[in-house]
């Protein structure tokens, strides 16, 4: 059976009922549906777990987040010279075994964003003694590993995720002017690195904290993954903190998608918390081709009460945020920061924007740009941009006077 983009965390889910054992082998992980579903598994279930540290893309979070749940390994280092890249997850009950193997890995993108493939079979026996083999030659990876992999990460994520230094000009454009060179991906991609440049070097002179596009802390993409995962967690058992970056609430890189005033907390997690989080889970499950019609309706559902009245603390920066980072492949955010230019960039008039079919029809525009429809990327970090491609769009219109 192949388990496709559409299926792999429903399957998962599936799995996790009948499953008494797991065992998985990932090149990255990164937090993800599968990490929150594990977290909520209805038995117990004796996990193992070998990820690669390769390239600093594995989230320590994540690691400490499984570590909690089963025993966790790495390569050993003098394996990562040969660069370890399985995807292999291996599921163990009472009366039946299976294994996938394909391309997904233990990540946000992996399980369900990018176009992956896995193949299901029943025959475990060779998955089994490979896997075994595999776990006798790793390391521990504990508390104290970790602790050392994130401080290394942190020395090493400096460099360019996606495109070399050497290919960003020197004379940095505005923002603005550079999103009007994009005419396909690779230019798309270029363009980010560029802004990413642009923002540092503004960040560096104008804000307490140097701010980036790409980057591994305080940055757009930090963001959206960061929160991609939170949103999708049961909202009831959301901290205090939790809902504050969800919101933006605190003047910190969370709020780079636009950051929310204080009474949108009793709107979105006291008042109308059922409704909203009803809407957003529609949206993460929703099929490519419902949109712009599922993001129409998903607009105008958070902002009216049973399509009546407008919610009260719930407006178009709350409820474009919230769909955002829900899906960052489809949605952008209208924040106070961003809507200006948004609106002149894309010729729409003042404010224009705030109704759902405005909305919709700048949504129209995004999706119809040669940038947005190419070929999926092939690199699993650009696969990773291509999640967020619509949401990042934020980097060139933001307005941080």
């Amino acid at each position: 059976m192949l388990i496709t983009r559409e299926n792999i965390v429903h399957c998962f889910l599936q799995n996790l009922l009948w499953a008494k054992e797991i065992d998985l082998a990932t090149a990255w992980m990164t937090p993800n549906p599968g990490i929150n579903a594990l977290r909520r598994r209805p038995r117990d279930v004796r996990l193992r777990a070998v990820v690669g540290l390769a390239d600093t893309i594995s989230d320590p979070k994540a690691l400490r987040d499984l570590a909690d749940l089963g025993q966790l390994r790495t390569p050993k280092t003098i394996e990562e010279s040969r660069r370890f890249h399985p995807k292999v997850y291996i599921f163990r009950g009472e009366n039946k075994s299976v294994a996938w193997i394909g391309s997904a890995n233990f990540t946000d993108s992996g399980l369900g964003q990018n176009e992956e493939v896995l193949l299901e079979v029943e025959d475990t026996a060779a998955t089994d003694l490979w896997f075994n083999q595999l776990w006798g030659r790793c390391d521990l990876l504990d508390e104290s590993s970790i602790n050392h992999y994130e401080g290394w990460r942190k020395l090493n994520s400096s460099r360019p995720m996606i495109v070399p230094w050497s290919r960003v000009t020197i004379d940095l454009l505005s923002p603005i002017q550079l999103l009007k060179k994009v005419d396909s991906w690779n230019s798309y991609v270029v363009a980010l690195k560029e802004c990413d440049c642009w923002w540092q070097r503004w960040s560096g002179h104008n804000a307490k904290q140097q701010w980036s596009v790409l980057g591994y802390s305080c940055s757009w993409s930090e963001t959206i993954r960061r929160l991609h995962s939170l949103i999708q967690k049961n909202w009831y058992l959301l901290s205090t903190e939790d809902q504050s970056q969800l919101l933006g609430l605190k003047k910190n890189c969370s709020a780079l998608l636009g950051s929310m005033r204080g009474p949108a907390r009793q709107a979105v997690f006291v008042d109308w918390r059922e409704d909203i989080e009803e809407i957003v889970l529609k949206v993460l499950v929703a099929k490519d081709e419902k949109f712009p019609d599922v993001a129409v309706d998903s607009y105008e559902s958070l902002l009216k009460c049973k399509g009546v009245r407008r919610r009260p603390g719930l407006g178009p920066g709350i409820a474009t945020r919230l769909l955002t980072l829900a899906r960052p492949d489809r949605f952008v955010s209208l924040n106070d920061k961003s809507m200006v230019g948004l609106e002149c960039f894309f010729n729409f008039p003042e404010n224009a924007l705030s109704d759902p079919q405005n909305y919709g029809h700048l949504l129209e525009k995004i999706y119809n740009l040669k940038w947005y429809s190419d070929a999926i990327p092939i690199s699993e970090q650009e696969r990773e941009i291509f999640g967020m491609r619509s949401a990042l769009l934020d980097s060139f219109f933001y307005d941080a006077r």
